[in-house]
């Protein structure tokens, strides 16, 4: 459905953040975009988005950084078709624009006096927070504490378990299995701290029409991730995830992510790899509900779906 349908339709159109990620994700089309600023953060800022004519008179023309060359672009395709052209996403409560400055400066240049925008309407509970490199899928499980997972892996204990070899050739990496979950400790090789870890938990409550999914002798298992403030943003949690997917005969599965894990899953998908949401009893459906999984792993470890 095209821009101008949208607006004549229903000023009003509401659609929630996982919506609006999904939109920003196709018009940026680079992970980068989103792991190097707050672009994610920000649109989650807001449960749900309404779609309206934004006057551009409210905006902020140069609040961020305009690269010119991206504005004719954008001027010379409005030019063609305006109807082509994804709303903005605006933040109402600081006034500000969240995605889409250079499509505001072309429907300025233009002299258009609105632009459509997906406008916040719904505050989240997280407002104002940055992530923080916790890659938690909860409500299938309690909730990690990755520090205590970290001070275990410094005990003298758990440092005398034998390193294991593992792609991830820049750091050790201890295992230990207790009560069906894996923990794998990762250490700095110059200093045998430990700077993080990545736990595999083992789920016997995992629906049966959901198991069903997958193919002999697979398993949906949950993950966790936990990092020190000094190893973020380094890529350690993408090498991890990749890595400890396809480290045993598992696929991965959440009922609800932190705001890192769901980015994260995101960005794994790519080659073999595929993630889709399904229904307790088995359906897979396009867009979730809060009764839904996800899963992710390699495809040939999914029965055809």
């Amino acid at each position: 459905m095209k821009i101008r349908e949208l607006i004549s339709e229903s000023l009003q159109q509401t659609v929630d953040s996982n919506y609006i990620y999904a939109l920003s994700k196709q018009i940026h089309r680079n992970y980068d975009d989103f792991g190097e600023g707050d672009l994610s953060d920000r649109i989650f800022w807001f449960d749900q988005y309404k779609l309206t004519n934004l006057p551009l008179s409210k905006l902020n023309l140069s609040e961020w950084d305009v690269d010119e060359d991206l504005v004719a672009d954008h001027v010379a395709e409005i030019m063609k078709s305006k109807d082509t052209m994804p709303p903005i996403v605006f933040d109402p409560i600081e006034n500000s624009i969240i995605d889409g400055t250079h499509r505001a400066n072309a429907y300025a240049k233009l002299g258009y006096n609105t632009i459509p925008a997906y406008v916040g309407s719904v505050k989240s509970s997280s407002y104002g927070e940055r992530e923080s490199e916790q890659l938690d899928e909860y409500r299938v499980t309690d909730r990690y504490d990755p520090q205590w997972m970290i001070n275990r892996g410094n005990h003298p204990v758990t440092k005398r378990r034998n390193i294991i070899q593992t792609p991830l050739t820049d750091y050790n990496v201890r295992y230990g299995n207790t009560g069906g979950i894996h923990d794998y400790y990762l250490y700095k090789k110059s200093s045998d701290r430990c700077i993080g870890a990545f736990s595999i938990e083992e789920n016997d409550d995992v629906p049966r029409a959901i198991k069903r999914l997958l193919a002999p002798g697979v398993q949906a298992v949950t993950p966790h991730m936990g990092l020190a403030p000094q190893a973020q943003r380094q890529g350690i949690s993408t090498m991890a995830y990749s890595t400890f997917l396809r480290g045993g005969p598992w696929v991965f599965i959440t009922e609800e992510h932190t705001l890192g894990a769901f980015k994260l899953w995101d960005s794994l998908v790519k080659g073999d790899v595929i993630s889709f949401y399904v229904t307790q009893q088995g359906k897979v459906v396009d867009r979730p509900d809060p009764d839904c999984y996800r899963l992710l792993g390699p495809r040939d470890r999914f029965k055809s779906t």
